[in-house]
């Protein structure tokens, strides 16, 4: 199946990491740290005293600016011995993941069939819809679904990401709604060399596999340099950063 490429939305920056507070995102630039090749997670605090190894020596105190100008102050725990936990090792792997992935977090991947003439867009972690343009105006629009979850596998020792998404628009043909799964997976250039030359990552295949079932694939540079001996080393330390607001550069 051939795809006319409408337009792909792509950020100039890609966010260093992603780390989730209570009630919001924040984006913190630890790329100048020596613990960016350690696994790690960041826990935002409203009052310093909340902070469990204040009183502990070991660790070091830096600030960060994160994108938004605030200011926050976090505290670094040395590097302990290795540990290979059940809890570790699970987090290991999340964090990894959440790595591999940072250069598709926010991301709208969109291509048009010459077949049909539906175009597609696909929302990383989030939705996925299917549209028609008559004249530049949408004429219908369907959901193929919101996602559910997704798997971190390898085919010939290349990542494969595949997502889950579920609970679409109703499909009265199947009298059940639609549903799609979508796959990530390393960008052969050699079969794409005009558009690889322009965009990173893109939608290369779009099939309905069954009536409102559908699979689309998305090719990207960015996971052809993973493979098994490079993704995820569970054994890795795990280091718990706190962090609490100071200030902003904005004020």
């Amino acid at each position: 199946m051939k795809f006319i490429l409408l337009f792909l939305f792509i950020l100039s920056f890609f966010y260093s990491f992603s780390f989730q507070n209570q009630n919001q995102n924040q984006n913190l630039n630890l790329k100048n740290s020596r613990f960016v090749e350690d696994f790690y997670s960041v826990s935002f605090l409203n009052d310093i005293k909340n902070i469990p190894f204040l009183n502990d020596s070991n660790f070091k105190v830096e600030n960060f600016t994160s994108f938004d100008g605030t200011i926050y102050e976090c505290f670094i725990p040395e590097k302990i011995g290795k540990t290979n936990t059940e809890t570790n090792k699970e987090t290991n792997k999340e964090t990894k993941q959440n790595e591999i992935t940072i250069p598709f977090i926010d991301k709208c991947f969109l291509a048009q069939s010459e077949e049909n003439g539906w175009s597609y867009e696909v929302c990383y972690k989030k939705e996925v819809r299917q549209f028609k343009q008559v004249y530049g105006f949408i004429e219908w629009i369907n959901s193929l679904g919101k996602f559910t979850k997704d798997e971190f596998t390898f085919k010939d020792n290349k990542i494969q990401i595949t997502q889950y998404y579920e609970s679409g628009t109703f499909c009265p043909e199947i009298n059940k709604p639609r549903s799609l799964k979508v796959n990530y997976i390393c960008l052969e250039e050699e079969n794409y060399e005009e558009v690889s030359q322009i965009l990173d990552t893109f939608i290369i295949s779009i099939q309905e596999t069954q009536t409102c079932t559908y699979e689309i694939i998305i090719a990207s540079k960015f996971l052809c340099d993973i493979n098994e001996n490079t993704t995820i080393n569970e054994n890795l330390p795990f280091i718990e950063i706190q962090c609490f607001k100071i200030g902003n550069i904005f004020n």
